[in-house]
């Protein structure tokens, strides 16, 4: 349980914070409806249409526009649950019976007075049924946004887990969601009892007006959320940053975390925070929201190429060759791009990759129209090879290492041993055009402090799991280690300086790359990188 216990919190804060909050806009959004017909003709359609847009789709955008924070975690839970409660209220509202109304304004009551003793009273019902609804739609909807928006949650711990081949903890931090859904929805129940009692057989009834049922519900709501408010960290005189990762905490960015365990950023004057995220790394980088970030050399050309001309820009290469390539297992029999015929590959179903697969194919007078694309559906590359598919494509040094754990032979077919073009730089860390234009001393001051985490790293693989899973302890260490371990000997193969770029790799991939249309538009390949600030020797 200490585990998990800091992501249940995580999630709970959100998932509270939010319900609140669509309480508030929605009891907002149904008065105003209700008493003003202009806004109902104007707002309504807007709420319902709001509900049509899938929150998997718009998560990202609003990660995007708002940064990563707790704020477009919020604004997703606020956005799905707050519609069920304005409906609800609303309906419930319009449903008072006309002559209660009457009867009040004979007796001269006010438009107050008429919502306190008969309006919010008559409409508690349906104002409770909206709210069970949304207790349930809070939870599931902050662990949504923590998928795309990143945080330390359950979200994220799902993402960990399945990623490090913990299925046991990912299906665990499952259960716990459904737990604290049912919490909440038993929360709700229970409040709905104290503020209706006489719609209950309970032993003692108590009484309340709407007005005094609505400010209790508020209060019960309201008060857990002061233990949520953090302190003001201290440490000032340190330049905060936030660094985007690619995925969920890995062996690629152990020297990351080690150059922040051993203070290498804090006596460079910088304090960075790491951020994860399925998606939006690169957009974050370009637009500020993140100073740097963790790319492939494919996706910065396919960025600087787009229409939208997104302008990051490698500044460090962390492997000097391209470990990826198509690994099957044994029993398929694929040693060559040749045997890709008549199989079934599994992927996630991007162009570059049946890029690699028509290219290689070609190369080797295969056919690549008996080949049977399909989009991964299992949890990872055993689990595909042993429901799904006959072959994927990986990183060795992640996936291939994990089959040498499991003792699950494979063969693997590495891209730049059929071309050589496809030897890549992969990863790469990433900055925006305009960080390296206004402000070039603290990219110098990031390099070098990274570089230190990444060269301890690879003399001490030890100490590179052990500050990886200080940041993330649910990942396993023996897959950690595993993995460090080969990453580097592949690192030690290789005399160049620690993070330099060659302008041949990087003209010839992206060379390949628009001749098998994977560029938009044209684009200078020699602003897409740089080595001007690395740190010598």
């Amino acid at each position: 349980m200490p585990l998990f216990g800091p992501h249940i919190l995580q999630t709970l804060k959100i998932a509270l914070l939010g319900f609140v909050l669509s309480m508030i806009v929605g009891l907002l959004f149904a008065l105003l409806m209700f008493h003003f017909r202009s806004v109902y003709r104007i707002f309504y359609p807007l709420v319902v249409a709001s509900q049509t847009i899938p929150t998997m789709v718009i998560t990202p955008v609003i990660v995007l526009i708002l940064g990563y924070s707790d704020l477009p975690r919020l604004f997703v839970v606020v956005l799905t649950c707050f519609f069920p409660i304005t409906i609800s209220l609303f309906r419930g509202l319009r449903a008072v019976d006309s002559d209660l109304l009457k009867l009040m304004q004979t007796m001269g009551a006010g438009s107050w007075d008429t919502m306190r003793h008969v309006l919010l009273p008559a409409s508690m019902p349906q104002l409770f049924s909206g709210l069970r609804i949304s207790a349930t739609y809070s939870v599931m909807s902050a662990v949504l946004a923590e998928w795309s928006g990143g945080g330390d949650g359950l979200g994220i711990l799902m993402l960990r887990s399945k990623r490090s081949f913990r299925f046991d903890r990912m299906f665990a931090a499952v259960i716990l969601i459904i737990v604290l859904s049912l919490v909440f929805y038993g929360t709700v129940i229970v409040l709905e009892r104290i503020v209706m009692p006489w719609q209950h057989s309970l032993k003692q009834k108590r009484k309340y007006t709407g007005s005094k049922a609505l400010a209790l519900l508020l209060i019960l709501l309201i008060l857990p959320l002061q233990a949520c408010v953090k302190a003001p960290d201290a440490g000032e005189e340190l330049r905060e940053l936030t660094f985007a990762l690619d995925w969920t905490p890995n062996t690629n960015h152990s020297g990351l975390y080690l150059a922040q365990e051993r203070g290498y950023y804090a006596e460079e004057g910088l304090d960075i925070t790491f951020r994860e995220s399925d998606m939006n790394f690169i957009e974050m980088v370009a637009n500020g929201t993140a100073a740097f970030g963790i790319a492939s050399q494919e996706q910065v050309l396919q960025a600087r190429a787009s229409s939208a001309k997104i302008p990051v820009v490698a500044i460090a290469a962390l492997l000097q060759h391209n470990t990826s390539g198509f690994a099957s297992a044994v029993d398929r029999g694929i040693e060559s791009p040749e045997d890709f015929e008549g199989h079934i590959y599994s992927g996630w179903g991007t162009e570059l990759e049946l890029a690699f697969i028509r290219s290689l194919m070609e190369k080797s007078n295969a056919d690549y129209g008996e080949v049977r694309i399909i989009n991964q559906s299992a949890s990872n590359f055993i689990a595909s090879m042993e429901t799904e598919a006959d072959f994927a494509w990986i990183y060795y040094g992640w996936d291939g290492v994990n089959c040498e754990l499991q003792d699950y032979p494979i063969n693997f077919i590495l891209l730049g041993d059929i071309d050589e073009r496809l030897d890549f730089y992969s990863p790469v860390l990433i900055t925006s055009d305009e960080l390296i234009k206004t402000d070039p001393e603290l990219v110098e001051k990031f390099l070098r402090a990274t570089r230190r985490g990444y060269l301890d790293a690879i003399t001490d693989a030890d100490a590179a799991v052990a500050a990886l899973m200080k940041a993330a302890p649910e990942l396993d260490p023996v897959l950690l280690l595993a993995s460090q371990e080969w990453l580097n000997n592949e690192s030690e193969k290789t005399p160049e300086a620690w993070g330099s770029m060659l302008a041949e790799r990087w003209e010839n991939f992206a060379l390949w790359m628009s001749e098998n249309n994977l560029l938009e538009e044209e684009s200078d390949v020699n602003a897409a990188y740089s080595n001007e600030f690395l740190p010598d020797e």
